[in-house]
């Protein structure tokens, strides 16, 4: 294999380990807007 192979197979590994983060940490923040919207229903509820 050569170094150039090796280069880009290690490229795609980086931009996939990215991707995953930056999906991990939108569903964080969909999650936090979730509750604090769950939390503003009970307030207006009660």
């Amino acid at each position: 294999m050569g170094l150039a192979a090796f280069n880009r197979m290690r490229r795609q590994r980086a931009q996939r380990v990215q991707q995953e983060e930056r999906a991990k940490r939108e569903q964080e923040e969909q999650a936090k807007e979730e509750s604090k919207r769950r939390t503003r229903k009970k307030e207006t509820e009660e």
